[in-house]
């Protein structure tokens, strides 16, 4: 009887705890012709095939798309690969990953005396989990206008691997049911001796 309720609880709190499905990782093209870009002075279009978008210097100018029928609930993990033409003269200039609203990481464009250099970057973000429940929106946002005379421009041809849950984490037991349950096990094994 002993063994019995022992392997009960262990099978409930293996339950209780046990991990939601994790996904197969997708490979978003971004960015690519299908992302839009806004920047302040010139205003928006389409990202050129095999080349970059206008100068981006303003606060808030980005490149945008949106994906559906992603094979994702959450994403909390993205691996990325993108390249920017640096034309920073002075000072550096951090640019916003952002995922359905919600800043996920940035990185820092340096300062490049203007030079006009290709640069890929690449790395790996992980963060709490943003829901979309298969769309999801992909945003790379200039955090601060760059210093007069600075600019970057981001490229075509990008990819992000996006990982995260299949589907929506089941709830969570409530206080209630583990005193519940644990005073039904007690119960029945002092009923047992």
């Amino acid at each position: 009887m002993k063994h019995y309720l022992s392997c009960i609880t262990a099978l409930f709190i293996a339950l209780a705890v046990s991990s939601h499905a994790q996904a197969t990782p997708v490979t978003l093209n971004f960015p690519s012709t299908q992302s839009t870009y806004y920047e302040a002075w010139t205003g928006s279009g389409n990202v050129p095939s095999g080349y970059r978008t206008p100068a981006l210097y303003e606060q808030g100018d980005y490149v945008s798309q949106q994906f559906t029928g992603v094979a994702l609930y959450a994403i909390s993990s993205v691996e990325y690969s993108l390249t920017v033409f640096n034309a920073m003269k002075s000072g550096d200039l951090a640019l916003n990953f952002v995922i359905n609203g919600t800043i996920v990481g940035t990185i820092t464009v340096p300062e490049d005396y203007g030079s006009g250099h290709k640069r890929n970057y690449t790395g790996i973000l992980n963060f709490d989990p943003v829901t979309g429940g298969g769309t999801f929106k992909l945003d790379l946002v200039l955090a601060q206008r760059a210093p007069i005379g600075s600019n970057i421009s981001i490229y075509d041809g990008g990819k992000f691997i996006v990982d995260g849950l299949t589907e929506k984490p089941p709830a969570v037991p409530e206080p209630a049911t583990f005193l519940l349950l644990g005073a039904g096990l007690i119960a029945l094994r002092k009923r047992r001796r």
